[in-house]
């Protein structure tokens, strides 16, 4: 039994070493290729500083807020009230009307495009 076990070891041994050893051998190149030349690096960019998200806090009462701002418009505060919960106000559509979000995932929004108009 012991030599069983041990005659399957030393197979799979052999086994193993000898697939390593034919992975590391270079494959031969088709007939007609040439290597292709070294890609040249990406082109820098250049940072816009202007689209960067800017926050600000502001200490109103006992409640600290954090205004988000993103090209210096308002799009997101976070309340932090002294007792209770933190949340956030939106402004989902861009027009200065904030809704609150409880909770760190935002609901739903609902697409309201016009179809048909008459």
């Amino acid at each position: 039994m012991k030599t069983i076990a041990a005659l399957l070891i030393i197979g799979l041994t052999v086994a193993v070493s000898s697939s390593a050893i034919a992975q590391s051998k270079e494959r031969a190149k088709p007939k007609g290729t040439t290597p292709l030349e070294e890609a040249p690096p990406p082109p820098q960019v250049k940072e816009d500083l202007s689209l960067e998200t800017k926050v600000t806090i502001v200490k109103k009462g006992s409640d600290t807020v954090e205004e988000y701002r993103a090209n210096g418009k308002l799009y997101k505060m976070r309340v932090v009230p002294a007792n209770g919960p933190a949340y956030f106000l939106v402004d989902p559509k861009g027009d200065g009307n904030f809704s609150r979000v409880d909770g760190p995932a935002a609901k739903i929004a609902v697409p309201t495009w016009v179809l048909i108009e008459w």
